[in-house]
């Protein structure tokens, strides 16, 4: 029986005419419930079982166990990959044609969402107190979501699942070239950007705590693996944090910066205060240096590709929290940020056409062409401002992490296990 708003909260039903599997690890029974949209094709469910009893073996290898009695996978049709973390299950949404034609481009979004039910559900921040009609401010968001893109990775890594970018090198050079694009992702330190990512944006930069808690879980990874002479690592970290803050208790920074410090055996104060407390861009080098490596960057044409110039689509986008409208917010630098949009401005026309879904905004950017202009109605603080967005062609950062000429037999060697996802 259900005895609080909290246990109510986190019991999502999905009813209807369910195809139903099974399978166990450690023993533990997992079940999966799919409800497939009406009149459509049926597909071979053994690639995505697989996937999902590696994702989940992943995730229990690391943490060396499972704490739940019984975990359900529940899954429904959606225009695009996305879930919803609980605590001894997952909702997820997947797209019915990519499951038929064994796609597998969704494999990292329940990656990620089968870590919360780890890193989020049990390792969560002290704010968290369950359901509140107040605003959400959670100051260690940095760490719940930005550690669980991490390991979403990772994970899919070590299982040798697909993944967007070849090697770890390549991904993590995706994420330098993100961030050091990006010239207000440093103007909100990590804590700033957890509290504020539930908030609503009018004007000035927009927090992107996914990124900036990603890369400091690299870099504090090559910390402790420096530190440790790479006998210790993250993983040993989640671990450490889920032993003390896996049941009730929840945690903050300084309680990360404490067991971090005692795996490495000295204090990591000055990273968390530079890279978690302040609001300053991170200093790359200072911690590649340990793995024997350096950032070169250089901004070159963003291309398709086939070599043709890619046209000037940094937005994003997110459903209000009542899920009655479509929120955008500029990726900065980019056509649509010097057109005058602001983070947060609610979508309510875009070339004289309403939208209300997200899936209806990004139908429409993927028909337009370099040197369209696109038209926008937004609702910015109740009032109805109309922008001019022109389509152009842009340029985009390339990082490349070279290697450095005299780097020691122990970077070589931490750069090795990095590299290796080990």
């Amino acid at each position: 029986p259900i005895s609080n708003a909290n246990e109510l909260s986190d019991s999502p039903i999905l009813a209807g005419n369910l195809r139903q599997w099974h399978f166990k690890i450690d023993d533990v029974p997992v079940r999966v419930a799919y409800l497939p949209p009406p009149d459509t094709a049926t597909f071979d469910e053994t690639t995505l079982l697989r996937d999902l009893s590696n994702i989940v073996q992943g995730s229990t290898n690391l943490f060396g166990g499972v704490p739940w009695k019984e975990y359900l996978f529940q899954i429904r049709d959606g225009p695009w990959p996305n879930g919803f973390e609980h605590r001894d299950c997952v909702t997820l949404a997947l797209p019915n044609s990519a499951l038929v034609q064994q796609k597998r481009d969704f494999d990292g979004v329940i990656a990620h969402e089968f870590f919360h039910a780890r890193n989020m559900m049990r390792i969560h921040s002290a704010e968290y107190t369950g359901p509140d009609y107040r605003e959400v401010k959670l100051s260690g968001l940095w760490f719940s979501e930005g550690f669980t893109m991490y390991y979403a990775d990772l994970i899919l890594r070590r299982a040798g699942l697909p993944v967007e970018d070849a090697t770890r090198q390549a991904h993590l050079e995706s994420l330098l070239a993100d961030y050091l694009s990006d010239s207000g992702v440093s103007q909100y330190s990590a804590e700033e950007a957890s509290r504020a990512a539930f908030g609503r944006q009018t004007g000035g930069p927009s927090p992107n705590v996914h990124l900036q808690g990603e890369l400091i879980a690299a870099m504090l990874d090559l910390t402790i693996r420096d530190s440790t002479e790479g006998r210790k690592t993250l993983d040993d970290l989640m671990r450490a944090m889920f032993a003390h803050f896996g049941r009730d208790r929840g945690f903050n920074t300084s309680d990360v910066e404490r067991l971090a410090s005692e795996l490495c055996g000295h204090s990591l104060k000055p990273f968390f205060d530079a890279n978690v407390r302040r609001a300053k861009a991170i200093d790359f080098d200072q911690y590649l240096r340990l793995a024997g490596l350096k950032l070169d960057g250089k901004w070159i044409q963003a291309t398709n590709t086939d070599g043709t110039p890619l046209p000037d689509l940094r937005v994003g986008t997110r459903m209000s929290n009542g899920g009655d409208a479509v929120l955008l917010h500029p990726l900065d630098p980019g056509a649509w940020k010097t057109a005058g949009l602001h983070p947060g401005d609610r979508l309510v026309e875009l070339n004289d056409v309403p939208v209300h879904k997200e899936s209806e905004f990004w139908r429409t950017l993927k028909t337009v062409h370099i040197g369209e202009k696109l038209k926008l109605k937004v609702l910015r603080n109740e009032s109805a401002t109309n922008l001019t967005v022109p389509v152009e062609s842009y340029e985009a950062l390339d990082v490349t992490l070279r290697k450095i000429p005299d780097s020691t037999p122990g970077q070589k060697a931490i750069f090795a296990a990095w590299a290796e996802g080990r």
